[in-house]
Order: C-alpha cells, then structure tokens, then sequence
C-alpha cells in the first residue's frame, strides 16, 4: 500500500486568525475540506504522527465549535463554511493510525537532521518543526524499508515543494522484532516532495505503479478515475465530473493474460488509450469495429451500442462498446483479434 504522512501543521487552525488575512483564513478552510478527499485515494493508507492532538492542543490549534463559529462569523464566511464539517475533517484525521503504530514504531532517536530549504519551518513554533523533521525522516527510512517498491506522499501547508534531508538514525524502538535489515547509524540522505494541495498529489500519484498492487475491480475503477483526474489538472479542466464509463465484464481478464496488470509500459499505454476513449481524444486512433473486412462491411452493433477499436499500440488494440451512458471497454486484443465480447 502506498502511505500519506499528514504534518499536523496541515490541520492547524489559526486561532490567531484576526491576525491574518481573511483570504488566507479562507484558503486554510477550504484546504481543510479538499484534504478529506484523501480517503478516496485508491491502495494508499493515511498516517498522522501520534503527537499531533498534542502539538494542536498546546499551541491552541484545534478548532473548538464556539471559537469556530465566531470565527466565520466575524470573517463574514459563515454562509459558505459550516463548524461541522471543519472540525469533522480534523477529527477524522485525528482518528487515523499514526506512522508509529502502522510500523510499529515506539521510538526513533535522530540526530543531526538538516532540511533544505528550512526558511518554512522557521515561520513556525519549534514543536511542529521538529514534527516536521521527524516525518520526513520516518518517511524515507520506510522508503527504504518496510515501503520499498511503493509509493509515500507527504501532505504539509507553507512549505518548499522539494525537500532535501539529512539525518541519522541512531535507534529505532520497535513494539516487535526490529523490521529494518540496517546497522546504525542509518545515513539518511533524501529528497523529499511535499503537497500543499490535493490537486498536486493527485498529479503527482504514480498510477501505473499502484495499479500493479492492485487486486480488486474497485482498485482498477479507482486508479482510472485518478488518471483520468491527472489528465484533466493538466488541461486546466475541472475534475469534479468524470464522463461516465465502465469496465466489461471480460476486460480486466484479457488485460492480465496480455501482460497488462504487471507491465509498466504496458500498464501505461492501456491508461492512456482508456482516457483518450473516455475523454474523446486523439481520435485518429480510433476505427469502426466492422463484422468483416470488405469495405462496405456494417459496424459491430449491440442493440443501440456500436463496437470500436482503438490503438494502444502497433500490437494491442482496445475494443470498446460506445454507449448511450459512455464508453464499457470490452476487451485488451492482439492485432489480429477482431472480436469483442458483447
């Protein structure tokens, strides 16, 4: 599974937030409601640090429904933002395993860690600092480790894009035997990327390579919406509203025998030639599925659907059913397959 880290300066409420502009009250507010979106992020799990109620509660950063409510209304932003569904967001998160209990970490002693750029943490208390430090230590020894071959993402507010550190782990107190095959000092030497909104780490999410750890037809579904997503951030389009679509029933069984569930390029090639079909581009590849090859042969019907095929590449070709509610891929083909599954 991949793994979010959330730094706990994510989820501070700016108490202080008479002092700050509203723009920036306003814009913490709907990150806030953005980041709930994290949960449909496919084969990822969530993690906090099990200090961050702490670090909220002392440097008053939880959102209390009195002092809240008479935030939004002094701002003005009580007719578009609700207590309820802030606070309901930073307790959901507060409810997730923390990255010491998903790798059951009791302890971890770190020395010497530097992090460049650092001029974002020094706007913050010292506390979410070093939290800061410590997450990013943590997530890349798990890279290295336990997440090797997988993917880790770290969700953070006012902070550089590209992180580098460097640290040294002296111990690591394990609740089970110590799962990490490395002498100390561990050596750490890292890049580390940060996202500071959701449309960046929905960008940034390495589909191809969660769709190899995929298992379930729901995790194929969920990894196309999020390219298909991908596809649409880098057009400048809205992704609140997917075009329909779906997959046939035989689809994912001739993607696995045709070496599409395991191979990268492959895997590639299919999810580009899906979003072209369900967003309706590069049409050049695309031809009529006909019933044979003479020339006046009728296209490939199914009641009111009609069959098509479009290039993944020279080899492989997709067919598909064009549907009154959107494309339903029917079948991965090799070149000379004409068929397609009703």
């Amino acid at each position: 599974m991949n793994c979010i880290f959330i730094d706990p300066y994510t989820l501070a409420y700016p108490s202080d937030y008479e002092e700050i502009s509203i723009n920036d009250f306003e814009n913490y507010l709907d990150n806030i409601l953005l980041w709930r979106q994290l949960k449909d992020i496919p084969l990822s799990n969530v993690v906090i640090s099990k200090q961050t109620s702490d670090i909220l509660m002392n440097h008053n950063n939880y959102p209390y429904w009195d002092s809240l409510k008479t935030a939004l209304s002094k701002t003005g932003l009580n007719t578009f933002y609700q207590p309820r569904d802030i606070i309901g967001v930073i307790e959901g998160f507060l409810q997730q395993p923390s990255f010491d209990e998903k790798f059951n970490l009791v302890d971890i002693l770190v020395d010497n860690v530097t992090v460049f750029p650092n001029d974002h943490l020094e706007r913050r208390p010292p506390m979410y600092s070093e939290e800061y430090k410590k997450i990013v230590i943590v997530l890349s020894l798990m890279n290295m480790t336990l997440n090797k071959g997988k993917n880790s993402y770290f969700v953070t507010r006012d902070s550089a894009k590209e992180i580098m550190i460097q640290g040294e782990i002296h111990e690591c107190e394990c609740t089970d035997a110590e799962p990490f095959d490395l002498k100390y000092p561990i050596k750490i030497e890292d890049t580390v990327y940060s996202y500071t909104h959701l449309s960046e780490l929905i960008s940034s999410f390495n589909v191809a390579n969660s769709w190899r750890n995929a298992t379930t037809t729901k995790d194929y579904c969920d990894l196309m919406n999020i390219f298909i997503k991908q596809r649409l951030l880098s057009s400048g389009l809205d992704i609140s509203e997917i075009p329909n679509w779906r997959f046939g029933h035989n689809f994912l069984d001739t993607c696995r025998e045709l070496g599409f569930y395991h191979e990268e390029s492959k895997i590639k090639a299919l999810l580009r030639s899906c979003a072209d079909t369900i967003l309706n581009q590069n049409l050049t590849n695309t031809h009529a599925l006909r019933k044979d090859e003479s020339g006046n042969s009728p296209q490939v019907t199914r009641q009111k659907d009609k069959a098509w095929r479009r290039d993944i590449d020279y080899e492989y070709h997709l067919h598909y059913w064009q549907t009154s509610n959107g494309p339903e891929f029917a079948a991965v083909v090799v070149h000379s397959n004409m068929d397609i599954p009703a």
